[in-house]
């Protein structure tokens, strides 16, 4: 019975050591990418990621998990005022988006 439940436990101890850089792989965070918020005519215009006002105006680079973000860019005077739109943002990459007046470049 001894040497069954030693053959057992190696058999075991192979497996996990198998499958743990797998398992380890799949639970690590992605490399993060960038997105970059610009706008013209002028700098400085309100920018909404994802429905969250964020701290920096245009012209601004954001690092972010890989995914897709709505934005939105925004001034007081309504020089710059770009509706909500989706972007891409893949890992080790970076995303730009120009706000140019009215719509998204």
């Amino acid at each position: 019975m001894s040497t069954n439940m030693a053959l057992l436990t190696i058999k075991m101890a192979a497996c996990w050591a198998l499958l743990y850089p797998t398992i380890v792989l799949f639970q690590s965070p992605g490399q993060p990418g960038r997105l970059v918020i610009k706008s013209t005519p002028e700098q400085g215009a309100a920018i909404t990621i994802n429905g969250q006002a964020m701290k920096l105006p245009t012209n601004a680079t954001f690092v972010m998990p890989p995914g897709k973000y709505s934005v939105t860019a925004k001034n007081p005077n309504g020089n710059v005022n770009c509706p909500s739109q989706d972007f891409p943002v893949s890992a080790g990459q970076q995303t730009t988006a120009t706000c140019s007046g009215t719509h998204w470049e």
